[in-house]
């Protein structure tokens, strides 16, 4: 077993622990894991020197490929703390049939209304800190609002009144409830392993210094139902660890994956850059673009959050086909219903035309929030 750390002051820690707890089983590596060469061994090496690398002779190492890598950089949008730019060269160690654990993670987002950090960030502003609307945030949400909802049905066993039994009913009804839930998208994924196993993206193309194959891109539509106030995105995450092990922050499924009390990671939260929010009525639509953008120095995203309001229109019937009232039924029909189609008319919950189009029609923009000036640097 072979540890790899970076920082100094954790590095002694590890050393202690070597000493103390585990017998000097482990061989430790003090390195930026983008650098280390793998495990290797000698026949004339001993413990110590397994677990100072650099004194070996280089033309005696004898390096092995790696069968499980384990890591622990996930952040609370998963990327964030550049899992991906860290993983790529060990994932490059690993034998045919290594694994990496995590094995795959994907970020989540969805607006959200949170007057109390939105008034927080505009007192930052306020006072200097021109970096406070490019930050994203690691924060507990509390005070916040879903703005983008969906109905969800649910169900549960009650016992049976007098009057339902006389009816005929059992013991026991089902009863069926529609409740409304957030609606929160997946934005992209990153996936590690064995070269050849994985086909991941992050790990092809691209020459010392070149990142440019670890930019994201993702465009997110939500709808929402009731008028409210946006302030930012409320981010998440989802990480395979191995086969059907996962974690997850995603608060609708947190307590599906068995992570209901899980602290370990709080929410993350981009706010947007315009002192004034974004209002959103009733019936509504937003479209969220936000980017992984990186160079060769550091690795920042960027947002952009548009408002959309869906308005009926009536169909121009000026450019309607006209029909000869001596053409027969069955012609009339067909003609008509190829005029709906080009028209592409709403349609009623019958699924009949209603004659209208839907107009969309942009009630407002947010500037590009950025955290390039405070990215993460590489």
């Amino acid at each position: 077993m072979w540890a790899v750390e970076k920082t100094p002051n954790a590095f002694v820690l590890l050393q202690r622990h070597n000493e103390m707890l585990w017998n000097n089983r482990v061989h430790l590596v003090q390195s930026d894991m983008r650098d280390w060469e793998g495990p290797f061994s000698s026949p004339s090496s001993s413990n110590s020197q397994y677990q100072n690398p650099s004194h070996q002779p280089e033309k005696k190492k004898q390096h092995h490929a790696i069968d499980i890598l384990i890591s622990e950089l996930l952040g609370s949008f998963a990327d964030n703390e550049l899992s991906p730019e860290c993983l790529s060269h060990p994932c490059s160690l690993l034998s045919a049939h290594g694994i990496s654990i995590p094995s795959s993670y994907t970020n989540y987002l969805s607006p959200i209304s949170a007057p109390k950090l939105h008034s927080d960030i505009q007192l930052r502003t306020l006072n200097g800190d021109t970096t406070a609307v490019g930050t994203p945030y690691v924060v507990m949400l509390h005070a916040i609002d879903f703005l983008a909802k969906r109905d969800a049905e649910s169900s549960h066993w009650r016992e049976t009144t007098r009057e339902e039994k006389e009816k005929g009913m059992g013991e026991r009804t089902k009863v069926w409830r529609v409740d409304e839930e957030a609606t929160i998208h997946s934005a992209w994924s990153f996936a590690h392993g064995a070269p050849a196993a994985s086909g991941a993206k992050e790990q092809v193309g691209g020459g010392k210094g070149d990142n440019r194959h670890n930019n994201r891109t993702a465009s997110l539509h939500f709808s929402i139902p009731h008028r409210g106030v946006c302030h930012g995105l409320a981010g998440y995450f989802e990480a395979v660890l191995y086969d059907n092990i996962e974690l997850s922050t995603h608060t609708m499924r947190m307590k599906e994956k068995g992570c209901a009390d899980m602290m370990s990671w709080f929410p993350i939260y981009f706010p947007l850059k315009k002192k004034t929010p974004l209002y959103t009525p009733s019936s509504s639509s937003m479209n969220v673009t936000i980017r992984r953008v990186t160079d060769s120095r550091k690795v920042w995203y960027e947002w952009m959050i548009e408002t959309f309001l869906l308005q009926p229109t009536a169909v121009d019937h000026r450019s309607s086909i006209v029909l000869d009232l001596k053409e027969d039924n069955e012609k009339r029909d067909s003609m008509k219903a190829e005029e709906k189609k080009r028209e592409g008319g709403l349609r009623d919950s019958k699924g009949m035309g209603t004659g209208k189009k839907e107009k969309k029609i942009r009630l407002g923009v947010s500037e590009v929030g950025s955290s390039r000036e405070n990215g993460c640097m590489m």
